[in-house]
């Protein structure tokens, strides 16, 4: 349990209008408009997603890699400028592309690699390649061959719908947005199973540094 605080109502006030009303009034509203109550949950809020950040980061990470994986068995290591790739793009990720490799070349000259491409692309990208607009494109075969370690029974709609969720919430997390009443737990084991999907010790290792259910568990006396 998080321990409790309590601030003087001038000091409230300052705190209040640095952070916003607008802001606490999200907490506040759960608990009657108290304003000590509703700042100790923004707290126990964002530690709960500090420690979401590494889990987040990881699984984030291990998706699109696999992807890169897979786009690189089909289309070598510079489908980036393959168009049997690039044109079935949509218009939006392909301008998306095509901007971060001119902008990585001119940044790093003869040291560019396709990794400076790989990490410089949004989510939002990797994600969008999991859609059913790359099926033949990129997993005919299905998911086994890129996520060595998935059921066989995955199919590409549900990996879709998983990453995606990680998508959102990950946007949610890197925006200070309140998690704390939005199934933090299901959303946990959602990243474990991404992660589980690529390799087990990793998810043991991710395990092992960080702990979000703990700092659930830590919900402030209010």
């Amino acid at each position: 349990m998080q321990p409790s605080f309590s601030l003087i109502n001038e000091a409230m006030t300052n705190v209040e209008h640095i952070i916003s009303p607008a802001r606490l009034g999200r907490f506040s509203g759960t608990v009657d408009g108290d304003r000590n109550k509703a700042l100790r949950l923004y707290v126990w809020n964002s530690r709960l997603c500090e420690e979401f950040y590494l889990p987040l980061q990881i699984a984030e990470i291990s998706v699109r890699n696999n992807i890169h994986y897979t786009l690189t068995r089909r289309y070598t290591n510079q489908w980036y400028s393959n168009s049997a790739i690039v044109d079935q793009l949509t218009a939006k990720y392909k301008s998306e592309l095509q901007k971060k490799v001119e902008e990585r070349k001119r940044a790093k000259g003869k040291a560019f690699t396709v990794d400076h491409v790989v990490a410089g692309m949004t989510f939002g990208f990797w994600v969008n390649l999991l859609t059913s607009r790359y099926e033949n494109l990129l997993w005919q075969q299905g998911m086994k061959r890129s996520f060595h370690c998935i059921s066989d029974e995955m199919s590409r709609e549900t990996v879709y719908k998983k990453v995606n969720q990680l998508r959102v919430f990950r946007n949610k997390v890197a925006h200070h947005y309140a998690i704390f009443d939005r199934r933090p737990s299901a959303e946990y084991q959602n990243i474990q199973d991404i992660v589980s999907w690529s390799c087990h010790d990793t998810l043991l290792f991710m395990k092992q540094v960080s702990n979000p259910s703990k700092i659930i568990n830590m919900r402030p006396n209010i």
